[in-house]
């Protein structure tokens, strides 16, 4: 693990600190108020530096995670089967123009699937795969798509190769948020995937792995916020 300045100082400052002292019992009543301000400002220091380690490491373990708004390409992500129905790269409008999105929703580039075509059956699937994953802490998988045509087929997000979240049809001609808990996978291997099913063009951009502060995510496991 590569040390930074930050994290060798905090790691310095717990070694120094330990546990906080508590103000002396035979201290007067004049100097209780100072040694009590002594022992408040080594909690303080302690519970800082404890902050400054947890906030390295989530740095550190996002680093290994795929993030991809798609401005480099695929970032690690890769379809999982080779053929004609596939996620592609693009910028602008796909060739169908009618379906798709005219823009990304963050940056210039987004990948998605193009439905239309001769030879396309109904009920096959392109699949986007990540890498082998690890979550040490808990996070929440935070990603928008745009699904927009009345033959719309449907996207959804495994967890290997169960499904977490799913939309099903149009939804209309704008970029939507989308969201899916991933904390009861911390700790474990997993892969992730996304899963277009033909029918009209469906796009999928800014993919990003969030860290959850501790205690805050006793949330439902699938969630959507209002369209943007």
């Amino acid at each position: 693990m590569m040390l930074t300045a930050k994290l060798v100082f905090a790691w310095m400052l717990l070694r120094a600190l330990g546990t906080p002292r508590e103000a002396p019992q035979n201290c007067n009543e004049a100097s209780q108020s100072c040694n009590a301000a002594d022992a408040s400002t080594g909690e303080a220091l302690l519970q800082t530096a404890k902050a400054t380690l947890f906030t390295e490491q989530v740095a550190e373990e996002d680093e290994k995670l795929p993030d991809c708004s798609f401005e480099s390409g695929f970032c690690n992500w890769s379809n999982a089967k080779i053929g004609e129905f596939v996620w592609t790269l693009t910028a602008g409008s796909p060739p169908s123009k009618t379906t798709g999105p005219d823009r990304a929703a963050e940056g210039n580039h987004y990948v998605y699937i193009q439905t239309g075509g001769s030879g396309r059956q109904e009920g096959e699937v392109a699949i986007l795969t990540s890498p082998p994953l690890v979550l040490p802490q808990p996070k929440q998988l935070m990603f928008k798509y745009h699904m927009y045509g009345d033959t719309m087929g449907s996207l959804t997000v495994t967890v290997d190769g169960k499904h977490v979240w799913k939309k099903k049809g149009n939804q209309g001609n704008i970029w939507h948020s989308g969201f899916v808990e991933l904390t009861q996978y911390t700790g474990k291997n997993l892969t992730v995937a996304f899963v277009g099913e033909s029918g009209r063009d469906a796009a999928i951009d800014a993919v990003k792995f969030v860290s959850l502060p501790p205690r805050i995510y006793s949330r439902p496991f699938m969630l959507d916020s209002e369209p943007h």
